[in-house]
């Protein structure tokens, strides 16, 4: 009975994020080939490009990883610090910093910025969020794991505003914290992949 709700609840998930799920480092490997298709305004000048995240961002001030179920609730300071240390590795020209947006924001304005000088510094920060999905029991059990690096400015060009991926798999109890930090991993190099390429495709345009 166990094995059949838990192949109810697999195929529900897989249904659910079966366009945007990876399986396995090889997988991951072969996403990054995945072709291109042009736009019709491709290569237009008049692209807000200037106006988008990968030529703003400076700065990620947070990192946070949610959890939807409680398998792994008391690993949350190791994820989040396994984030930034791959994040340091994968984008080292960006620094950072420990502030959520409202503290940003409050920051600013309490230093006299104008509002619109306010909302360019906001555009030079941003954030990774991250959810953990973990439902099954002690013999098996499946793992989500999805993360988004995200600018706090307002973004005319929502294309590249943000990016995400995710990474479902299944493991034990013995094996979650292990399989997730490698999931965790693996979604950071693909976003900073993501992330250096739509910023030099960007800056070409100009």
């Amino acid at each position: 009975m166990k094995k059949f709700l838990f192949f109810i609840v697999w195929v529900t998930v897989l249904h659910l994020f079966a366009s945007t799920i990876t399986f396995g480092e090889e997988s991951n490997r072969l996403s990054g080939q995945k072709r291109t298709e042009k736009t019709p305004t491709e290569g237009r000048k008049d692209l807000p490009a200037l106006d988008a995240l990968p030529l703003q961002l400076e700065i990620i001030s947070w990192v946070e990883v949610s959890f939807q179920g409680g398998l792994l609730k008391r690993h949350k300071e190791g994820f989040e610090a396994l984030i930034r240390s791959r994040l340091r590795h994968e984008l080292p020209m960006l620094s950072h910093e420990f502030k959520p947006i409202h503290v940003v924001r409050k920051e600013l304005l309490e230093s006299g910025f104008a509002p619109e000088l306010a909302e360019k510094e906001l555009k030079k920060r941003g954030c990774v969020n991250c959810l953990v999905w973990t439902t099954g029991d002690d013999n098996l059990v499946v793992f989500l794991t999805e993360c988004q690096l995200a600018g706090y400015g307002d973004y005319r060009n929502r294309k590249h505003s943000a990016f995400e991926s995710r990474i479902l798999d299944f493991g034990s109890t013995l094996s979650a914290k292990r399989q997730v930090e490698s999931a965790l991993t693996n979604i950071v190099h693909r976003i900073s992949t993501k992330f250096l390429g739509a910023g030099v495709h960007l800056k070409s345009l100009y």
